[in-house]
């Protein structure tokens, strides 16, 4: 019998140089229907990978990395500060996540005889704390909003509502227009969503007032199909909307404010006031349950709560 000889992978160019590599990578993804920011996220974070392997003007080539080389660059991001503090695992991982996932396709699509990632692990961490708003910080926010006079103020008491009623994330707000809004069912349609699957998320009386008031000052202004709209009538943006944010944070005595905690703080009064957690992960638009369940962890007056509402012996002992 004869013995068996291995396949040999062809010698294409992206193996040999970097920036091809990446580039068809980056190709694959967006053919693959990843939107465009998680395609910029790939981007960013293989740039800070080129960085590294550049390290005398010439750019090291996917066939030239290995495994020391990849802990080495771990190293690296551990040493680093942000804002005078170290930076995260989870930071570090997403960093790590996005170099593993080239070579796992360069490796793949043959371009590469081996895969220098395959025994890559990531840092150890301790899982991130959901950070959400107490009651009386919710209260607060609220007190501030509560009284609207001029346009902004309309506009941003809308904003807060809606944030905190639905728990949809800032992009998605922004891509809302009025037309997004099914009055009678009480439902806002989400074409545009972080894992570009559409999604309908309700929303209630107190958020319908809110957004009503808000609208029939929009009126007459508008210059843009935008749901969210300044006083010139033009999309509010990224950079507008944190300014924001920020401000009613610090009249409310917070921190900081953002949209992402006034996410945080949906799911976290959600499960609170019942909801259950197969729901939450509909509502907030992620893939899986492990995204959805680090909101479950419950802090010792939940729990105390919910061995209240649930315990087996003072219910059967009646």
């Amino acid at each position: 019998m004869g013995s068996i000889v291995a396949m040999p992978v062809a010698n294409h160019a992206p193996g040999d140089d970097f920036d091809m590599a990446a580039e068809a990578f980056l190709a694959d993804r967006q053919a693959r229907g990843l939107s465009p920011f998680t395609v910029d996220f790939y981007r960013e974070n293989l740039w800070d990978f080129r960085e590294f392997i550049t390290p005398n003007g010439r750019t090291l080539s996917p066939r030239e990395v290995t495994l020391d080389l990849l802990r080495e660059f771990t190293k690296t991001l551990q040493q680093r500060e942000h804002k005078g503090q170290p930076v995260r695992p989870r930071t570090i991982n997403t960093k790590l996540a996005s170099v593993r996932a080239l070579f796992n396709w360069l490796y793949e699509e043959e371009y590469l005889e081996s895969n220098p990632c395959a025994r890559l692990k990531l840092v150890r961490g301790q899982a991130p704390q959901v950070e959400a708003l107490s009651d009386a910080e919710v209260g607060r926010l609220l007190a501030v909003v509560a009284k609207p006079k001029t346009f902004e103020e309309h506009r941003d008491r809308a904003m807060v509502m809606l944030l905190l009623d639905t728990g949809i994330r800032l992009r998605e707000m922004l891509s809302l227009t009025v037309e997004s809004i099914d009055w009678q069912e009480g439902m806002i349609s989400l074409p545009h969503t972080k894992n570009r699957k559409a999604r309908v998320v309700p929303f209630g009386s107190a958020c319908r007032q809110s957004l009503w008031r808000y609208l029939q000052r929009r009126d007459g202004r508008a210059a843009s199909q935008a749901l969210l709209i300044n006083r010139s009538g033009e999309a509010l943006d990224h950079t507008t909307i944190k300014h924001r944010m920020l401000r009613l944070g610090h009249a409310a005595g917070l921190k900081t404010l953002g949209c992402h905690k006034l996410r945080h703080t949906f799911a976290t009064q959600f499960l609170r006031g019942g909801g259950d957690p197969y729901s939450l992960q509909r509502l907030l638009g992620h893939q899986t349950m492990e995204m959805t369940r680090r909101y479950l962890t419950l802090n010792p007056t939940d729990l105390k709560l919910s061995h209240r509402k649930a315990s087996p012996l003072d219910r059967l002992a009646r």
